[in-house]
């Protein structure tokens, strides 16, 4: 049988594309939306957990928030429009080991364990053994809604199969949990990759064999160098040992030693030897890559050091980071660099664990701090990071206890039944006008009105008023301090109620005429004060084809004209018109009279 050799330049690829992930790196790192940090957003009751890669994630309740946290001490308020741009990433689960969960419509009490799986606790006796006494003090009901953020593991069948402080030593921080979650995604899809690469490798070798060649052991070195990438993301890893069981080409029968860590039970782990294709399953549920520390010997290697966080407050600091192996954890911290500082500060922990996390405790806000991590392996090998450094925030600021200022106070009647209350704050505040038609320290009822919201200009509209009444009122407003702000007691009136609208129109009464030679006066009265105006001509007005008027517009219930230029022994047609204030128009009926010789 001929023999090629063969170079999978194309297939090689397929490893190199493989998504690193490494250490999550703190988002908007120079702000207060860092990493780690809880903010409160103004105007809001929610607080969001500041995660990676520009999310933020959402506390559901008060008990989530509280298996985290002593206190709420350390939430940040921040503006809208700083946390707006930040993507949710889902809701924030309680801490793994801290407490118990259950549902309103289900008995079963779970514990709960790390990325979010939740273990049924089956007994009593059992949950006193993990609690104590008093477990059921430590059960919190959970709504159904956010018990979809659980998955639901094996049940718990006894007390060695479960560690609370265990679980909490290993996700110290939310970080850890989300970052945990995001590790075992990407691996398996890695790791998916790989499985694809094998398999078309796999296809290029029947092939081959179809045509009398053999091929080298290319295949196996290209996939344990795949696999050895798409696990990165767990920590810089160790050679992968294989076993070969046989010489089977199709590589069916290769081996690879990892450390199983059952769940919930990390001090059951085991050095097993499985098959390529259950890899990817046990690294997603948490296994690991070689031997289980303390299962091996002649271990001289330090662990690797990586992805080291700061999550800095203004008198604590949270650091992480994490290790290769499980190891101990160290913090060795100063306020000038560690070289030359003439006293330095540590904080230790003497648990094995690869991930890593530390409270510096007792700092002094707004100032710089220098730091190295170190980590020993069960074997005493100590790896020291380089030294880096984290400034502390600024101190919370001081409590507001200065109520709002009120300015351009005023009130004004709108019409008989309404009125409108406005005035100014020099900060934004709530709005209330308390007014009445009595003094307000002596009347036995008050009317309120409100607007919702903390603003600076307000306005308030009060409704149904009495016309042509006082009213009594003053304003109150209240910053977000709840400090308030009273004005003194100011006064407005309502408007009167407009006299009925008149729509008669005057009656005209007492027509007289006193004719002479070239004038003549047209007298009359009308019932209520009106104008005056006559027009006459020398035909009858219905087709005179012009006409002469005389008018006064002087409002009068006594009226006299005097009709001048007339002409000698001439007979004249006429009517006289009145109009009262509102227009109303009443107009006589057609008369005449003869000018004398």
């Amino acid at each position: 049988m001929k023999k090629i050799s063969v170079a999978f330049m194309t297939l090689a690829l397929a490893a190199s594309t493989l998504a690193p992930l490494g250490g999550v790196q703190p988002v908007l790192a120079q702000s207060k939306l860092s990493e780690g940090t809880v903010v409160k957003v103004k105007g809001s009751t929610s607080l969001y957990y500041i995660g990676s890669a520009g999310k933020r994630y959402v506390f559901p309740n008060e008990q989530t928030f509280l298996s985290w946290y002593d206190d709420f001490s350390g939430v940040v308020e921040a503006n809208p429009q700083d946390v707006a741009p930040l993507l949710i990433g889902g809701n924030v689960r309680y801490k793994p080991g801290a407490l118990l969960i259950k549902i309103e419509s289900d008995p079963k009490v779970y514990a709960v364990s790390s990325n979010g799986v939740i273990r049924w606790v089956k007994t009593e006796t059992l949950a006193k053994q993990l609690y104590g006494d008093k477990w059921n003090l430590l059960v919190d009901d959970v709504p159904v809604a956010f018990f979809a953020n659980y998955n639901v593991g094996t049940a718990i069948e006894s007390a060695a199969e479960f560690d609370p402080e265990g679980e909490e030593t290993v996700t110290l921080t939310i970080s850890d949990s989300f970052r945990a979650r995001i590790v075992a995604k990407q691996v398996s899809k890695n790791l998916e990759e790989c499985e694809k690469a094998e398999n078309q490798l796999a296809k290029i070798q029947k092939r081959l064999r179809k045509r009398g060649l053999s091929v080298d052991s290319v295949v196996d070195g290209f996939i344990q160098r795949c696999i050895a990438s798409a696990i990165q993301p767990l920590g810089p890893g160790q050679p992968i040992p294989v076993n070969n069981d046989d010489d089977d080409d199709d590589n069916d029968g290769k081996k690879v030693t990892i450390c199983h860590i059952p769940p919930g039970n990390a001090s059951a782990k085991t050095t097993i030897s499985i098959g390529w294709a259950a890899l990817k399953a046990h690294i997603k549920h948490g296994d690991t890559l070689g031997a289980c520390s303390g299962q091996t010997h002649g271990d001289t290697t330090a662990p690797v050091i990586s992805a080291i966080v700061t999550t800095p407050h203004a008198t604590s600091t949270d650091i992480g980071w994490t290790t290769n192996e499980p190891a101990t954890s160290k913090v060795v911290y100063a306020t000038q660099t560690l070289a030359t500082a003439s006293s330095t500060f540590a904080v230790a922990n003497g648990s094995l664990v690869t991930t890593h996390a530390a409270m510096l405790p007792n700092l002094t806000p707004s100032t710089l701090y220098y730091f190295r991590v170190e980590s020993a392996d069960a074997k005493g090998n100590v790896a020291t990071s380089t030294e880096q450094t984290f400034t502390t925030t600024a101190g919370p600021a001081p409590a507001d206890t200065t109520a709002p200022v009120i300015s351009q106070l005023s009130a004004t009647s709108t019409n008989q039944t309404t009125a409108s209350v406005t005035w100014q704050t020099n900060e934004n505040a709530t709005g209330k006008v308390t007014y009445a038609t009595q003094p307000l320290s002596t009347a036995t009822t008050t009317q309120m009105a409100t607007h919702a919201g903390l603003m600076t200009s307000h306005a308030i509209n009060l409704s149904g008023l009495t016309a042509s009444t006082t009213y009594h009122f003053r304003v109150e407003s209240a910053d977000g301090s709840g400090n308030t702000a009273t004005s003194s007691e100011m006064t407005f009136t309502t408007k009167p109620v407009p006299p009925p609208v008149d729509t008669t129109a005057p009656i005209i009464s007492g027509l007289t005429v006193t004719p002479h030679a070239t004038t003549t006066v047209v007298a009359w009265t009308t019932n209520e004060a009106s104008t005056s105006k006559a027009t006459f001509a020398t035909q009858t007005l219905v087709t005179a084809t012009s006409s002469q008027m005389v008018f006064n517009a002087s409002l009068t219930t006594s009226h006299s004209l005097t009709l001048s230029n007339l002409a000698t022994s001439t007979l004249y047609f006429f009517l006289v018109t009145s109009a009262d204030a509102s227009g109303n128009t009443a107009t006589s009926t057609e008369t005449t009279f003869l000018t004398l010789p």
